[in-house]
């Protein structure tokens, strides 16, 4: 017996959060990864945070997206991929005229009680 997921595009629900809408690709609790669709407006950011759990594998489907990890930023482009170590701080914003598409995987699955976030002062 095959052990292989399907997830269908109308089992993964959107949210949004702040200025991201979100389609989570979850396949369960005992998965290795999880996988999220994630779209910027225009201008729109992710704010300051970081997992204690996972690491991210954030590759970009289209758009520009200005990430911050850590001191360095990078601007990543349709086709590039950026990998963020569990553990490290990281922002994002979409710095182009359109919506931007990641592909989110985190590596072992994400878990939002182990997502810490800055706070504004």
């Amino acid at each position: 017996m095959s052990k292989a997921v399907c997830i269908r595009r109308a089992d993964a629900q959107p949210f949004a959060f702040g200025d991201l809408q979100i389609w989570r690709y979850e396949p369960g609790r005992g998965a290795s990864s999880s996988v999220a669709l994630v779209q910027v407006k225009p201008g729109g950011a992710h704010g300051r945070a970081r997992s204690t759990r996972s690491e991210q594998y954030c590759y970009v489907l289209s758009g520009l997206v200005e990430f911050e990890v850590g001191q360095i930023t990078y601007w990543l482009t349709q086709g590039d991929l950026l990998i963020v170590p569990r553990g490290e701080w990281y922002d994002y914003r979409n710095t182009g005229p359109e919506v931007a598409s990641l592909l989110v995987i985190h590596t072992p699955s994400f878990r939002l009680e182990a997502e810490q976030f800055a706070t504004e002062t």
